[in-house]
């Protein structure tokens, strides 16, 4: 008899502890959250905001235990067909990127109301309480990038100064860039008594990095001695035209001296939008339960770090104190709002 009684708290212990165990450690049962990224066009090695994206997804997989799926779109119906592919499939989270993915993500959103939906890089009207949407102000730092260019071109040719840009479709994602590039140039003119021209064009699309050759090509004929394209892998396409001809360039969305390093040896600088914190921290946030606020539109800036530009990089030396001083001061002036870009949309 005692030994079925030892017998039987032993076996009760064990029952408590495994109890206390699962507490602990969580259902074996629980679902686990699953999350998925959609890529746009070009994929997620186009050295711009798709593979700047896929980064931060997977340093959330390293920081975080999801079930993570991440798949890549050559066209708008793939784009379409994958977002519904993970939503049928029951992810809790699917992150989309730019306007192609605007139409079948908000079309998701209202078939799927019990699955969140983030779509990056682009703002819509009225979006469902279930998607959330994050804008970048690419016109702060392209202000600065255009302050930049100018003083660039006025230093080396002040007798005839053209600085040039190559846009993707002129969609207000792009139309932020090329206001606050021509905004930087007019407002360095203003302060420098100067009278740097600004020159460009619309490709378009965001893949024929030929027709941003050929576009960057007529803007160097017209007198362009930097380029500063915003088109995706076409203007990978204007960058390389610019090095062809001994020219200068801007990149946009990662900092290019590292991606693209065929052109690095031109680049003043790039303009970065930095999806890839963006997705990590929207992941975290998600999987904390938090809801980000309740707001429909979340803004990148250079006060959140989210926008910037990237160091000179081999033209460090050769940027004086005053113009670094002055670029300060006017990130500054934009932070606070007393510098205006241009952009009042």
């Amino acid at each position: 008899m005692e030994y079925g009684k030892y017998t039987a708290f032993t076996a009760a212990l064990l029952l408590i502890l495994a109890g206390l165990l699962t507490a602990c450690n969580g259902s074996p049962d629980a679902p686990e959250i699953k999350i998925g990224l959609v890529s746009t066009e070009g994929g997620f090695s186009d050295s711009g905001f798709n593979e700047l994206a896929h980064i931060g997804f997977l340093r959330a997989q390293d920081e975080h235990t999801f079930t993570a799926e991440a798949l890549e779109s050559s066209s708008t119906e793939e784009i379409r067909d994958n977002i519904y592919n993970l939503a049928e499939q029951g992810f809790d989270l699917i992150i989309t990127l730019g306007y192609q993915a605007a139409e079948p993500v908000l079309e998701a959103a209202q078939d799927y109301p019990d699955v969140q939906f983030a779509l990056l890089d682009l703002k819509v009207d009225d979006p469902p309480s279930n998607l959330s949407t994050f804008v970048y102000r690419v016109d702060q730092s392209a202000f600065l990038c255009g302050f930049l260019a100018a003083w660039w071109a006025d230093s080396n040719n002040s007798d005839q100064a053209v600085v040039g840009w190559v846009g993707g479709p002129p969609i207000t994602e792009i139309e932020r860039f090329r206001v606050g590039y021509a905004s930087g140039v007019a407002h360095y003119n203003y302060n420098a008594r100067s009278s740097v021209k600004v020159i460009g064009e619309y490709a378009s699309g965001f893949l024929d990095p030929d027709e941003g050759r050929r576009i960057a090509g007529k803007l160097i004929e017209n007198g362009a001695s930097v380029i500063f394209p915003f088109a995706g892998t076409t203007g990978h396409g204007a960058l390389s035209a610019a090095k062809e001809h001994g020219i200068w360039g801007i990149g946009v969305d990662q900092d290019l001296y590292h991606t693209l390093p065929e052109v690095s040896d031109i680049l003043l600088t790039s303009n970065m939008k930095k999806l890839d914190n963006t997705v990590s921290a929207l992941i975290s946030r998600f999987l904390a339960n938090d809801d980000w606020g309740g707001e429909p539109v979340h803004f990148g800036t250079l006060s959140n770090g989210d926008v910037d530009l990237a160091p000179f990089h081999d033209f460090e030396s050769e940027v004086p104190d005053s113009i670094r001083q002055q670029l300060s001061d006017l990130r500054e002036a934009i932070i606070n709002g007393q510098q205006p870009t241009g952009w009042s949309r």
